[in-house]
């Protein structure tokens, strides 16, 4: 099994072993939703949070997951990349393909991370006695995906130059 998918079900395994640690100690109703400064400004029960929780983690596991499997069922001709006619012919389609399952899955693995890390913020916050996330911490997570983002793109981008010997 590659790493993408085991890093993908490690994540998954996580969200339970948090479930399972967490649960009992929350209250029955947990602040859920946080404005930037940190304050509550939405509540669910705990059991609607875990579910919600764990649906979330669960439809992302199995898009990424799945987008391998989906990805190579496409024809080559609704696959948009730049220099296609280079890159999806029939020699190297499979290794064109083979890049962009293991680049989605790398993505989904740090969309993962951040949820992972999310849903650990708005626990812990609801562990003290008036529920207030870290609001810097929730900065640096997204700041941190939003970077992870940009340089996925430019090197995905990139991959798909056409090697100077293919233009002369």
């Amino acid at each position: 099994m590659k790493p993408t998918r085991i890093l993908l079900l490690i994540g998954l395994a996580l969200a339970v072993l948090q479930v399972a640690h967490y649960y009992p100690m929350m209250p029955g109703t947990m602040a859920s939703h946080f404005d930037g400064a940190g304050r509550p400004n939405g509540f669910q029960s705990r059991g609607a949070f875990f579910a919600l929780t764990a649906v979330m983690l669960v439809v992302v596991v199995a898009i990424f997951m799945g987008l391998a499997s989906l990805i190579r069922l496409l024809p080559p001709s609704w696959v948009n990349l730049p220099h296609r006619e280079y890159w999806l012919a029939p020699e190297r389609l499979e290794g064109t393909m083979d890049f962009i399952v293991q680049q989605m899955e790398w993505f989904g693995v740090a969309t993962l991370l951040l949820l992972l890390l999310v849903v650990q913020a708005a626990v812990e916050a609801n562990l003290a006695p008036e529920p207030r996330i870290d609001s810097d911490s929730m900065w640096l997570f997204l700041v941190l995906y939003f970077l992870y983002t940009a340089v996925w793109m430019v090197r995905f981008l990139r991959h798909f130059r056409v090697p100077e010997s293919a233009t002369r």
